[in-house]
């Protein structure tokens, strides 16, 4: 059979053909896989921010202590840090506690009544936790895979559904 690689043109076998095949695949399948989790994880970070401040009445004062979304998320991402502990109006609402990311915590300023949406909060966590149960950030390679053998039993029964075809 004779192929391309894009640099050269030659004959190559049918073990070549289909190692270049599952290599371009197991590519794609990789890509579509991270993109996936890629819209998933900052949700779920979001999330995890807001329960964090609905649990805790002093992350709620300081949130509201803000005069400005920036100001509140300043305060947010600097928790535990002198500068916020020496702020002049913000100073008495200070927490020692983990900082919040910058997603965590401009979801947290934008959201209103976070008390009032915290069931759904964890009902959303909850869903999105089961839905990325098991998946690291990166894309392992039984799920791509799993997903590899699915394309190919698709090529397969392409190739089978077209050699019927030219037969009859």
């Amino acid at each position: 059979m004779v192929a391309s690689d894009g640099s050269e043109v030659r004959t190559r076998t049918l073990r070549e053909l289909l190692q270049a095949f599952l290599t371009r695949t197991r590519r794609e399948v990789r890509r579509r896989l991270q993109r996936h989790l890629a819209v998933r994880e900052p949700r779920l970070d979001a999330i995890e921010g807001l329960l964090r401040v609905a649990d805790d009445e002093r992350l709620a004062a300081l949130v509201d202590a803000t005069e400005s979304k920036t100001e509140g998320v300043w305060a947010l991402t600097h928790l535990g840090a002198p500068a916020l502990a020496e702020h002049p109006r913000l100073g008495r609402f200070a927490v020692d506690a983990e900082p919040f990311s910058e997603v965590q915590a401009k979801a947290i300023v934008e959201t209103k009544g976070l008390h009032r949406k915290r069931h759904f909060l964890e009902l959303e966590h909850e869903a999105l936790v089961a839905e990325n149960a098991g998946k690291p950030g990166w894309v392992t390679r039984e799920m791509v895979d799993v997903q590899l053998r699915a394309e190919f039993n698709r090529v397969a029964a392409l190739a089978r559904q077209s050699s019927h075809g030219e037969q009859s």
